[in-house]
């Protein structure tokens, strides 16, 4: 599993490692970042691949050109402070709650756009790379030679903000022309950044394209994404062995590529308040948050063979022979 902290990592592969020893069910490590890319998916108006996807959360700014799953070319990324990295330091700076992104975007709806002029970083040269750390100083020096009212606070917010969604949605059309493709998927917790939605929303009426999101609640981290990014691996025959092992820095197109041959349909069902008991085939984890169910349909050829154990929770084998319309449940955990 990754990308992260090693420390923080290693304890969620012990727990998960465990868990599926004791349950007696497979144990998939997921990318982080596949998760966030195939948010989307969960929704019921999916985008079809290919498609290129901006994926900007705390710690990580992508552009990537999206094949299928695991078939992924990375046209741009952070050469240091992520967006979202960005967002939250701006805000500390302006004495706003962590986690910084949503309080800063709401401090800015009440800025003058017209007053502070940030820099658009790396826009005045070829490529989609992002850069925020020089944003950020300029954000830093512009506060401080200013009185520390709500009026000045709330400008500084709303010219940061600007200048971010700007440079992204700069970054965003250079890669669809690049590419020639017409579908943007845009990831991540900045990707619940309203002035973000609306801009790009605008750029892709604009080329005679299609923006595809998640629903809020799957932008932030959720346990949605990651359930549906290691049974998608799972169902596709994807097997780890027994040890517990985390990779801290890893890339996205390392991934191998998934062979598709069946169709999803998915339903997200709220199933109301944490249990303190798990069913007995698994269908709910416990935990201290809500719960979700992911109900999917197969529609595979008969006595076509994958190996469909995370589509019951590994209940179960590798070899489940499908016939079409099988329908299945996992559960998993918003964290």
């Amino acid at each position: 599993m990754g990308q992260g902290l090693i420390g923080a990592l290693l304890v969620g592969a012990a727990i998960g490692r465990s868990l599926a020893w004791t349950w007696n069910v497979p144990a998939i490590g997921v990318h982080h970042m596949e998760g966030h890319l195939l948010a989307p998916m969960l929704e019921p108006d999916p985008p079809a691949f290919p498609f290129v996807a901006l994926l900007v959360s705390g710690g990580h700014s992508l552009l990537v050109r999206v094949d299928g799953i695991g078939r992924y070319q990375i046209i741009g990324e952070s050469v240091d402070d992520a967006a979202g990295e960005a967002f939250d330091k701006t805000a500390k700076l302006l004495g706003l709650p962590y986690p910084g992104g949503p309080a800063l975007a709401k401090l800015a709806e009440q800025g003058d756009p017209s007053r502070f002029r940030f820099p658009r970083p790396m826009t005045d040269r070829p490529g989609c790379d992002f850069s925020f750390s020089g944003l950020k100083t300029a954000a830093i020096n512009t506060w401080r030679k200013l009185e520390p009212t709500s009026e000045n606070r709330a400008d500084v917010a709303r010219a940061f903000e600007d200048a971010v969604v700007d440079t992204l949605a700069i970054k965003c059309r250079r890669a669809l022309q690049a590419t020639g493709l017409k579908r943007l998927v845009v990831a991540g917790g900045v990707g619940a950044n309203r002035q973000l939605r609306e801009r790009l929303r605008e750029l892709a009426a604009e080329s005679g394209g299609a923006v595809y999101y998640p629903r809020l609640e799957f932008c932030t981290d959720n346990g949605a994404m990651i359930a549906y990014a290691g049974w998608r691996r799972l169902a596709a025959g994807q097997r780890e062995n027994t040890a517990i092992e985390v990779t801290p820095r890893w890339p996205l197109d390392s991934l191998p590529p998934v062979v598709e041959g069946l169709r999803l349909g998915l339903r997200m069902t709220a199933l109301g308040p944490p249990q303190r008991s798990a069913s007995d085939q698994g269908s709910q984890f416990i935990g201290p948050f809500q719960q979700v169910r992911v109900t999917a349909r197969f529609d595979v050829q008969p006595q076509q063979r994958f190996g469909v154990g995370a589509a019951q929770v590994g209940r179960q084998s590798a070899n489940s022979r499908l016939t079409p319309s099988v329908s299945s449940s996992i559960g998993c955990r918003s964290v």
